[in-house]
């Protein structure tokens, strides 16, 4: 069986939780990933706890990517406070060439 191009895990760092996205998100993964994203926001304890994106193993993004990618974000519950955390060159370019944004507050 093959290794999925992109994977979600998600890690407690004190008092946040950081999901961690790896490998390459394009329109082979775009249906998938925010499905994905969600089963591990099933983790979060509570009203208020912030989640960080961690997009440091993010290799390739393609329009389908950056669009799964913001839905996953909009998919976490409002109160939590969202921060990005090393988003790199490919991701931002990407968006940039979008005219879009991952939203980085949810509340």
């Amino acid at each position: 069986m093959d290794a999925p191009l992109v994977t979600v895990r998600a890690v407690r760092d004190g008092g946040r939780l950081v999901i961690a996205i790896a490998g390459e998100l394009d329109t082979t993964m775009a249906d998938a990933f925010p499905a994905s994203v969600i089963q591990v926001i099933g983790a979060l304890d509570g009203h208020g706890e912030q989640v960080t994106l961690d997009l440091s193993g993010l290799a390739f993004l393609d329009a389908a990517g950056a669009r799964a990618l913001i839905a996953a974000v909009q998919a976490i519950p409002h109160g939590h406070a969202v921060a990005i955390r090393s988003m790199g060159p490919i991701v931002s370019r990407v968006l940039d060439l979008l005219g879009r944004e991952l939203p980085t507050v949810r509340g």
